[in-house]
């Protein structure tokens, strides 16, 4: 039943939305009001994006501000990357962090890999660990061809699946030409 209310544990009234056979529920009624405009449309009112030809419409004012800063960079605060001689910019700080890490290496810790003579050095521990599966073959997971008779291996499963595919024909789905017999 739409509407429906009802005394919620720790005071106050539960109220729940209904709204074909909706449950959500709440204890205030301005929430349950958002709910229903913003998930049922009702007594919603659309609002526009104010900018000239701009066809962008929003149910919250919160919304159209977020989209005026992403899409026409109106009220944005730009941060600029202070490392010298650098012209990039960013809307929000932690982009200026991931881009000072990932142009120049700032804040950083460098996974090298412990082989001898090994130069190589990763920002992610992943990807120190694929180098050496991959490039290495140390702590590799094989995966193997269960194709009776095969003794083909590969260090991933999609390989495997390909392999398979080529080579004996699992998994494969022939597609008939419409223009051959």
């Amino acid at each position: 039943m739409e509407g429906e209310e009802e005394k919620a544990s720790g005071g106050g009234t539960w109220r729940t939305c209904g709204v074909g056979g909706c449950l959500y529920g709440t204890k205030h009624g301005t929430t349950l009001k958002n709910h229903k405009a913003a998930i049922h449309d009702i007594d919603n009112v659309w609002l526009d994006c104010p900018e000239l030809g701009c066809e962008f419409k929003a149910k919250q004012k919160g919304d159209i501000k977020r989209h005026r800063a992403h899409v026409h960079d109106i009220g944005v605060t730009w941060h600029e990357c202070p490392e010298p001689n650098c012209s990039h910019k960013a809307k929000k700080e932690g982009h200026i962090k991931v881009h000072r890490a990932a142009v120049y290496g700032v804040g950083v810790t460098w996974h090298a890999c412990p082989e001898l003579e090994c130069e190589y050095k990763a920002k992610k521990e992943g990807t120190l660990k694929d180098h050496r599966a991959n490039v290495l073959a140390i702590d590799v997971l094989w995966w193997f061809c269960d194709y009776e008779g095969c003794k083909h291996r590969a260090k991933s499963n999609s390989s495997i699946t390909t392999h398979k595919a080529n080579k004996h024909n699992i998994g494969v789905q022939w597609k008939q030409c419409t223009h051959c017999d």
